[in-house]
């Protein structure tokens, strides 16, 4: 096909992208617009670390499900087809407890889902807004600049990680999801930490406490590569075993193995929902949307220079 469109390679793996543009937009759109849902039920930092912690637990669980078990049990098509309809009924479900929400607690409906012009049309709003001070280009830069560089390392670690546990699991089908869960278990959990410590404890003393454990845990993490059996085919070999057993006790070990790998990204996560909490008291545009957008465009910087540059043009370990 790609010599009948006389296209690039590059290119025409770009437009076969294309169709999935709209899903991937949309799902990207839902997670800011749960977020602000709720954030007006709790204080922001902790609103944003369980709501984002919660969404991106049941993103690890879908990776490890699909990639392990529903795609050899079902099929690739019917499991995109299975998890599209549960996407939906999801979609519903929440739209009819948000209607059913406003209908019944209509104050209580405009506080917590921020429905524009809901109050003014029911005699005002329930809660004025504050005039909020004009945010400096400054300080716009500085809080851009912190957000960009949590997704640029968070996903530059992974793409690390990748790398390093390849050479121990070998190229298997299994790599690539459990990599992911553990990935985004790391992401869920830390996220609900932050949100937590954010209502406990100081910025000036937690964020100094958070990165003095992200370069420790990093440091332990990236020299474990000399203590890992090297080109081992871990989960390569897994096809072979007739034991069930064999192999649920060896993707558990894949798996734990992985989670302890990308413990980095546990600690890298809490700063979000640390940060926003403390940005909201004197800078109320920053909001997770703000925060989200920055540290996606991280993520996506972070997995091409990692993965194209450090490693093939600045000598890094070939791991």
């Amino acid at each position: 096909l790609a010599a009948s469109v006389a296209l690039p390679t590059g290119i025409y793996y770009l437009v076969l992208s294309l169709p999935i543009l709209v899903p991937t937009t949309i799902m990207g759109a839902l997670t800011p617009l749960m977020v602000s849902t709720i954030s007006g039920l709790s204080r922001y930092g902790v609103s944003v670390g369980l709501s984002y912690g919660l969404n991106v637990a049941g993103a690890a669980l879908g990776a490890l499900g699909s990639g392990l078990f529903l795609i050899g049990a079902f099929g690739l098509h019917f499991t995109l087809a299975m998890m599209a309809m549960v996407d939906v009924a999801v979609g519903v479900g929440v739209y009819l407890v948000v209607r059913l929400a406003v209908s019944a607690v209509p104050r209580l409906g405009e506080a917590a889902f921020g429905i524009a012009g809901f109050a003014g049309r029911r005699g005002g709003p329930l809660i004025a807004p504050a005039a909020a001070p004009g945010l400096s280009n400054a300080r716009f830069r500085a809080m851009s600049i912190a957000f960009f560089s949590i997704g640029f390392a968070a996903l530059g670690y992974e793409i690390y990680a990748f790398r390093l546990l390849g050479t121990v699991f070998g190229s298997s089908p299994y790599l690539f999801p459990i990599l992911l869960f553990g990935y985004l278990l790391q992401l869920s959990f830390g996220t609900v930490a932050g949100g937590g410590i954010s209502k406990l404890v100081d910025l000036k003393y937690s964020y100094p406490a958070i990165c003095a454990l992200f370069l420790v845990s990093t440091y332990l993490t990236v020299n474990i590569h000399d203590y890992l059996p090297q080109d081992s085919n871990f989960l390569v070999l897994l096809g072979s075993y007739t034991n069930h057993a064999h192999v649920t006790v060896s993707l558990v070990a894949a798996v734990v193995l992985t989670i302890l790998a990308l413990l980095p990204v546990f600690f890298l996560s809490m700063l979000m929902p640390v940060f926003l909490d403390r940005a909201r008291t004197s800078m109320p545009e920053v909001d997770f949307g703000f925060a989200y957008f920055w540290q996606t465009l991280g993520n996506i910087a972070g997995v091409v220079v990692t993965g194209l540059v450090l490693f093939d043009y600045l000598s890094l370990p070939q791991v």
